[in-house]
């Protein structure tokens, strides 16, 4: 708001991502309120196999979903998630400078070196959480919603912030919002389907209020981005409804 009052951005790629994101949240429902109205809310125990067998299934249409996304925003639609289809923006922005690549060999080897770090600092996170939430008092779902989840996407949400504040708002979202689809139709997904190789099936069900989140945040992410312009009033929307739910999760 403070550099460009109204930032345009395809609609198309917003329609495609959301329409991904709706995919996701109704798959897992699906599971979820199957099982609450089959074996209840107060149910103890490991979760029963129809549940299990029905994650894998699911597990399988997200996966296909993404590979198919992959394929339309990579080949057949590339121009409107390359920036190529974005609409000009109400202010002149300066040229950026030409920034230096890194040769092929030096970006795999930066790449093999950083998902090493990221492996390990995620494992020193896993096992003090216990610790935190005991010490803390914090519960399972305020550590999963926001905390793990800041310090987890702490580097897409600068470079979306950096992106927006330069002008360039189609990657910007794409920063934004990419990292939700992945997590949606792929991370997910491969997790419920290497747990079934490891022999013990992670069941895709979500607690009540985990789901009560999901809907809101779907439903105002849609409401502001369907139009193709982004406003600092609708940033601070998005803002209030990760507080709401951040100040009820801290509270169960």
């Amino acid at each position: 708001g403070i550099k460009f009052p109204v930032m345009n951005y395809s609609r198309i790629t917003a329609s495609a991502t959301l329409s991904m994101l709706t995919v996701s949240v109704v798959a897992v429902m699906l599971p979820s309120l199957y099982f609450y109205a089959t074996y209840g809310i107060d149910h103890i125990g490991e979760f029963p196999d129809d549940i299990k067998t029905m994650s894998l299934f699911v597990a399988a249409v997200l996966l296909t979903v993404y590979v198919c996304y992959m394929f339309f925003s990579m080949r057949t639609h590339k121009k409107y998630f390359d920036g190529q289809a974005d609409a000009p923006i109400e202010r002149t922005r300066k040229p950026e400078p030409h920034l230096a690549t890194w040769p092929a060999s030096t970006a795999i080897l930066m790449l093999a070196v950083t998902m090493v770090s990221v492996v390990g600092i995620a494992e020193l996170l896993i096992g003090e959480i216990e610790h935190i939430m005991e010490n803390a008092g914090l519960s399972e779902f305020f550590m999963g919603v926001v905390i793990i989840a800041l310090v987890g996407n702490a580097a897409e949400h600068s470079s979306a912030i950096l992106m927006a504040w330069r002008g360039r708002i189609e990657l910007s979202f794409q920063i934004a919002m990419g990292s939700s689809v992945q997590i949606a139709l792929l991370v997910i997904p491969v997790l419920v389907l290497i747990s079934m190789v490891i022999g013990n099936v992670m069941a895709m069900v979500f607690t009540p209020l985990g789901l009560i989140a999901l809907i809101a945040t779907l439903a105002i992410a849609m409401v502001i981005a369907l139009d193709g312009q982004a406003t600092w009033f609708e940033g601070l929307m998005l803002l209030a409804i990760f507080v709401l739910i951040s100040g009820i999760a801290a509270l169960v």
